[in-house]
């Protein structure tokens, strides 16, 4: 005879991670919630009742008796579909599973990075304050922020100037330097939505320069 079953007998998620509710074979919807924000893949595992029905996972091809398939994961909330046709290619069962990913709260820097002289104190993700001293004649510099979390957004803030919001793994401004002291705010906000700020205080050294631009002796020039 044909085999009419279209049920499962195993269903796995991931490193067998808990379904709710726990399964069961006339059970056709599962829960898997907080799946680390890291997991961008989960592996899937389902094999029917008899050995002679098929299985396919979200979309992909039928299988004979069990399957595994890997599936991507996206932020929130992801709905996993298992199809199961018996034997007999009439009776069928589809089985939902909702994974939800955590968002990020990661909203570190992995790095400061100025193009003109050293922070003080070194770089380090929990240290929010730094000090920057360059030379007297710097009328710009450049500082690069890099975030650990490649969904985390940065924007800066220098005086009076912002700018606005962006969701780049690394981002560069130049700043400018009209002050004797120019504070620059990086703000870094995660996926979830919290924010973090780190500041920057560069200081241009009082010290008048070492050169001169011209100089002349009325009324002549000294070159001539």
């Amino acid at each position: 005879l044909v085999g009419i079953n279209a049920q499962l007998s195993q269903l796995r998620v991931g490193d067998n991670m808990p379904l709710t509710p726990s399964f069961k074979e006339s059970t056709s919807t599962y829960t898997v919630s907080n799946v680390s924000p890291t997991t961008d893949k989960i592996n899937v595992y389902a094999k029917t009742r008899d050995s002679d029905s098929k299985v396919k996972i979200s979309g992909g091809e039928y299988q004979v008796g069990e399957t595994t398939s890997e599936v991507e994961l996206d932020y929130g909330t992801n709905h996993i579909v298992v199809d199961v046709t018996a034997a007999n290619g009439i009776n069928t069962m589809q089985y939902v599973v909702t994974v939800i990913r955590n968002i990020s709260g990661n909203n570190n820097l992995a790095n400061l990075i100025p193009s003109i002289g050293t922070l003080s104190p070194s770089f380090s993700a929990g240290t929010m304050s730094y000090t920057l001293n360059v030379d007297y004649m710097t009328k710009q510099l450049n500082l690069e922020a890099i975030v650990q979390h490649e969904n985390a957004h940065i924007s800066y803030m220098a005086g009076a100037g912002y700018s606005a919001s962006q969701n780049r793994k690394s981002v560069t401004r130049t700043i400018n330097l009209t002050n004797e002291v120019t504070t620059v705010t990086v703000t870094v906000t995660a996926a979830n939505g919290a924010a973090k700020s780190y500041t920057v205080q560069i200081r241009r050294n009082q010290n008048y320069p070492s050169t001169l631009d011209n100089l002349k002796v009325t009324p002549y020039d000294l070159d001539e």
